[in-house]
């Protein structure tokens, strides 16, 4: 058993609060949560959690998502299954556009969607819009907030 004397600040925390400092981390950088990997093993541990897969920065990965064919399957499959939104849009891109499987893809963009990814969101009202569920395109499209905020507008753009 390790020494809790040789335990660094962040290794002391309670597992919840490591994990949660963890996700952010991810949130904003995957090599940084690489990195955290090689630091010690209570810190690995909590870096694998779901919450920290659920977090992690996908968005290099949403701007080609076909990339996620060769090299990411796995770590994919991790932030699928622990509801990470960017995850649900790149899976949601490649089966609607890629593979043709409309069905699946879009309850990938959906899932996107309500999981609050701007881009998913637009995409989804969209393809609803197009497909005849104008009721539902509209719903998502009104909650990107475009008719109260210009600035949310120009992003878009």
């Amino acid at each position: 058993m390790e020494n809790p004397s040789n335990f660094s600040l962040l290794e002391s925390l309670p597992r919840d609060l490591r994990v949660e400092i963890l996700s952010r981390v991810a949130s904003s950088s995957r090599e940084d949560i690489r990195n955290c990997l090689t630091l010690s093993k209570r810190i690995s541990t909590s870096v694998v959690d779901d919450q920290v897969f659920k977090r992690l920065n996908l968005r290099p990965q949403a701007m080609i998502p076909l990339v996620t064919y060769e090299g990411y399957y796995q770590l994919m499959e991790k932030c699928l299954k622990s509801g990470n939104p960017v995850a649900h849009y790149i899976e949601g891109i490649k089966l609607y556009f890629v593979q043709e499987s409309t069905t699946m893809g879009l309850f990938h963009l959906q899932k996107s969607a309500e999981g609050l990814y701007d881009n998913a969101t637009y995409l989804y009202g969209i393809l609803m819009l197009f497909t005849g569920n104008r009721v539902e395109g509209k719903t998502f499209l009104r909650s990107l907030g475009w008719e109260t905020s210009k600035r949310r507008d120009i992003r878009f753009r």
